[in-house]
């Protein structure tokens, strides 16, 4: 045990991360078993071991070993491989999933993430950036043929995870004969 600075319950040392908070509100969200309840707390205070920090300070969600909790008896564990970033806005409002063109809104492939990141660009690729990506494009393609709508889902996911967002962006940008 080690005491807490701002509420009663003792924290775990060994706890790589510990939040002191306080309860506003619990929302029962349900009557039939396993229905749990929805918990509101204000975080007074977060502690970090310094081991698990970045060189920014910031915790580093590869040190921390990670748990989600899903439903029933599973849980799974946040680990590299399935971590990714969405970079933050600069301030300068995104072009908005709104305006992104229907057929990538209506993606069977990409996610709801995907999309986000792509509606939180700042600037349209301009005609250079769009022609250098076709050229991109026509390398990756045996004789520049064009790219069924799956493929092309498939490589702008592929890109957005790489972080190549922008990229992924001008590939729909692109006429139907790449």
């Amino acid at each position: 045990a080690l005491e807490s600075k701002s509420i009663g319950p003792p924290r775990v040392a060994e706890a790589p991360v510990s939040i002191e908070c306080r309860v506003d509100r619990i929302i029962p969200l349900g009557e039939q078993g396993g229905a749990g309840n929805l918990v509101l707390a204000h975080v007074l205070l977060l502690h970090v071991q310094p081991d698990r920090l970045d060189a920014m300070g910031q915790p580093d969600p590869h040190k921390l070993d990670l748990v989600a909790r899903m439903g029933g008896d599973w849980y799974c564990h946040a680990s590299s491989k399935s971590l990714f970033t969405v970079p933050k806005p600069s301030g300068k409002p995104g072009i908005g999933v709104d305006a992104l063109p229907k057929r990538i809104r209506t993606s069977s492939i990409l996610t709801g993430n995907d999309i986000g990141q792509l509606g939180a660009l700042t600037d349209w690729p301009d005609t250079d950036f769009v022609q250098q990506v076709s050229s991109k494009i026509k390398r990756l393609t045996s004789k520049g043929e064009a790219l069924d709508a799956m493929a092309l889902d498939s490589l702008a996911q592929q890109w957005i995870r790489e972080g190549d967002i922008k990229e992924a962006l001008a590939l729909y940008l692109l006429s139907t004969d790449l």
